[in-house]
């Protein structure tokens, strides 16, 4: 299991050892303010980061971390849809599609196949 606090990219590794509980931190990340309000999720064994806001921005970037080298990177979309999750609003919705590894988001448009190949189609809705 993992851990991830908003804004920071840091990673932390939930170890059980004996009967204590620790937080190990796996990633290398320098602070960048940039991913406050992001929604976290994991999908197979990557934990993915999408959208937030820092620097006076909303971005809909959606980020990847990799184990190998305790960092994130940036995975391309089909199209950015800027969006903070905001978990106390009501029209704060979102949705993890793991059959065909989809992410949905409410909004005026939606992200189809964001975890595949790159696509170049966006659905008005």
């Amino acid at each position: 299991m993992f851990l991830c606090t908003s804004g920071t990219g840091r990673v932390y590794k939930m170890v059980i050892e004996q009967d204590s509980l620790q937080l190990v931190r796996i990633d290398k990340t320098y602070f960048n303010g940039y991913n406050f309000e992001s929604l976290y999720f994991n999908l197979d064994s990557t934990i993915f980061s999408y959208g937030g806001y820092g620097f006076w921005h909303i971005n809909g970037d959606l980020r990847m971390f990799i184990h190998d080298v305790g960092e994130w990177d940036i995975k391309p979309t089909n199209i950015n849809v800027p969006r903070m999750i905001e978990f106390d609003k009501p029209d704060n919705f979102h949705y993890l599609d793991t059959m065909t590894r989809s992410l949905y988001v409410a909004g005026p448009k939606w992200i189809k196949d964001p975890i595949k190949a790159n696509h170049s189609t966006a659905v008005q809705i």
